[in-house]
């Protein structure tokens, strides 16, 4: 090697603690990229589950009030049919003639109510960091909803029955609807207690 050339050389030469200083600074710089990118997925983590809430909120708010406004309709079904099956039961204790055809006033006529919100939340997996209470809560709502359905399909079942419709079957055939529309009532007055509950949680 040429005299001249090996003071360069030898300055070119890293120094263990200079080698240290710059993988350090390597290290901090990956570490501060990842910590950033965290940072904004949790923000956006954050806006979603912002986003779903309120859209839930709002759905639940609908819901609320098609229930409020279908509960007096439906215990108005229920007292018809008491008078019916007490009016009905006392004809056939007293006569064996035929008994009367009844109209078929007792439609159940049940609330419309959405759920879009709340699958859409679940399918994103938008409420994966929100508080269990309130998640668990959220589900006991949709899940008495899909109970309502449960019974309107009964009720549909029913109603499409022909041998319903047979006379000496029609007071067992209207008991049934009573205990099927009771129940629909428990349920609406329930959720009607559960929805400001969980609309309480979401303001």
């Amino acid at each position: 090697m040429h005299p001249i050339e090996k003071p360069r050389l030898e300055s070119q030469r890293l120094s263990i603690g200079r080698l240290l200083l710059e993988m350090g600074m390597i290290v901090f710089g990956i570490l501060l990229a990842l910590n950033l990118e965290s940072c904004k997925e949790r923000r956006h983590e954050k806006e979603q589950e912002r986003t779903a809430l309120h859209n839930i909120r709002l759905e639940m708010e609908q819901n609320r009030n098609a229930v409020a406004n279908g509960l007096p309709k439906h215990k108005e079904i229920a007292a018809n049919l008491e008078k019916d099956i007490q009016r009905l039961a006392a004809l056939q204790s007293k006569s064996s003639k035929p008994l009367p055809e009844e109209s078929l006033w007792a439609a159940l006529q049940p609330s419309v109510l959405f759920q879009k919100a709340w699958e859409t939340a679940t399918l994103t997996r938008a409420l994966a960091r929100t508080d269990y209470n309130m998640v668990m809560g959220l589900s006991a709502v949709y899940e008495a909803q899909r109970w309502m359905n449960l019974i309107e399909d009964k009720w549909l079942q029913a109603l499409l029955n022909p041998a319903s419709f047979e006379m000496p079957r029609r007071v067992w055939f209207l008991s049934i609807l009573l205990t099927l529309v009771s129940n629909y009532i428990a349920i609406e007055q329930n959720l009607l207690k559960a929805y400001d509950e969980i609309l309480g949680m979401l303001k």
